[in-house]
C-alpha cells in the first residue's frame, strides 16, 4: 500500500521513534521514480524514511515489491561488516514497505540519500565498503547461507 508523506509522518509518530515526539516536522527527497524519501526531525534527532513506490512515478510501470527487503538484508549484512558508513535501521516494515534509517553524520548512505545524486566520491567510498565486506565474508558460513538464500534476491 503506498503513502503519502504526511501517513509516512504519522507512521512515524505512531512508532516513537524520538526521544521528543514535538514539534516533528519533514522535508521530501529525491526518492527518484522508484521511492518516496524523507527527512524527518525534532529539531534535535533525525531520521530518514524510505518508502517504495509500487508503480513507477514516471512511467506507470509496476515495481518488484520485494526489493525493499533485500535493500534491508543488504543494510543489515554491510552494517555488521562495514560501520559507520552504513546507517543504523531503526524499523523495516514489509506490510508498509517502510524502511527507517537513523540519520548520523558520516553515514555515505544517508548522505546520498539527502543529496539526492551519486557522484565520484560515493563510488570510491562504495568500492570501499564491497572490499571489507569480501574480506569479512571470504570463511564466513553464516554469511555465505545468506547469501545463497534464494528468498533474499527474489524481486
Amino acid at each position: 500500500m503506498e503513502k503519502d508523506s504526511g501517513q509516512l509522518l504519522d507512521y512515524v509518530k505512531e512508532k516513537n521513534f524520538f526521544k521528543n515526539m514535538t514539534n516533528l516536522s519533514y522535508r521530501e527527497l529525491n526518492g527518484g521514480a522508484l521511492n518516496r524519501v524523507l527527512a524527518i526531525t525534532n529539531g534535535e534527532e533525525n531520521l530518514i524514511v524510505k518508502h517504495i513506490l509500487l508503480k513507477s512515478k514516471d512511467s506507470g510501470i509496476s515495481l518488484p515489491v520485494n526489493r525493499l527487503k533485500n535493500e534491508y538484508f543488504a543494510l543489515i549484512l554491510a552494517k555488521d561488516y562495514v560501520g559507520n558508513s552504513i546507517p543504523n535501521v531503526l524499523d523495516y516494515n514489509e506490510d508498509n514497505k517502510v524502511l527507517i534509517l537513523e540519520e548520523k553524520k558520516g553515514d555515505l548512505l544517508v548522505n546520498v540519500l539527502r543529496k539526492g545524486d551519486i557522484n565520484r566520491e560515493i563510488g570510491e567510498q562504495l568500492a570501499n565498503i564491497l572490499i571489507k565486506l569480501h574480506e569479512s565474508s571470504k570463511n564466513n558460513k553464516a554469511i555465505q547461507l545468506l547469501i545463497n538464500n534464494e528468498d533474499m534476491w527474489n524481486l
